[in-house]
């Protein structure tokens, strides 16, 4: 017995084998989702290889947003009043208020201020490093020094993709969501941290804005009492 063999006619009439091409013709059709008669085999694969190269450079374009650093750029500043030469409260008379800024695409600006109880008489700005660890985290670190008495203050901002960021300072780490501004006090030797929430703006952190905080709000006027020697 002969082997049979399944056939197909072409545009012209004429019979050829309805082989491997003609299924793949239709299968190629059912993925394109158009006749299998409406175009060429060699224009159907054309078309596959561009969908596929699109394909390609739309993934590239997700691998390149992730690979955005998290950054954009930062600033810092400090910010000092002195009431009283050498008397008053620490931290409401006198104080040093350590204040970075952060542009971070799709977040906006984050900002973080350090409120320490130094003289500005006696204090130092140390020196700053901030870079990208990677494409995902960034490092701020800061020093702010109290030459008399003799104090450090240095702490990390590490801000992530993924989450608000932290701020570590004497070995505790504080998680940004749950407040970025600081208050720290050396009043009874030991260094003494609070954390709180608030909606700071580069408006509210002049030297004229945070003196009036200091006298007014409830919670900061109490810390930094509560911490004076009696």
């Amino acid at each position: 017995m002969k082997a049979s063999h399944s056939a197909t006619f072409s545009a012209t009439g004429s019979l050829h084998p309805g082989g491997k091409r003609s299924q793949l013709r239709r299968k190629i059709a059912r993925l394109t989702g158009e006749p299998s008669r409406a175009q060429p085999f060699g224009c159907v694969v054309r078309r596959l290889v561009v969908l596929a190269s699109l394909a390609l450079m739309l993934a590239g374009c997700g691998k390149w947003q992730q690979s955005r650093p998290i950054v954009t750029a930062h600033w810092d500043d400090l910010v000092t009043w002195s009431e009283t030469k050498t008397s008053g409260v620490a931290g409401i008379d006198h104080a040093v208020v350590s204040v970075h800024g952060y542009d971070r695409p799709n977040v906006g600006e984050t900002l973080v201020a350090v409120w320490a109880g130094f003289h500005p008489v006696n204090w130092d700005n140390g020196g700053r490093d901030a870079s990208h660890d990677t494409p995902d985290t960034f490092k701020d670190v800061a020093m702010v020094e109290s030459i008399v008495p003799s104090k450090r203050l240095d702490f990390e901002v590490s801000l992530h993709r993924d989450d608000p960021g932290t701020l570590t300072m004497f070995k505790q780490a504080f998680d940004l969501s749950q407040g970025s501004l600081f208050l720290v006090s050396f009043a009874k030797g030991k260094p003494v941290i609070r954390q709180l929430k608030r909606n700071l703006s580069r408006a509210q952190l002049s030297e004229a804005a945070l003196k009036e905080v200091a006298t007014k709000d409830p919670e900061i006027n109490q810390f930094f009492k509560e911490q004076k020697p009696k």
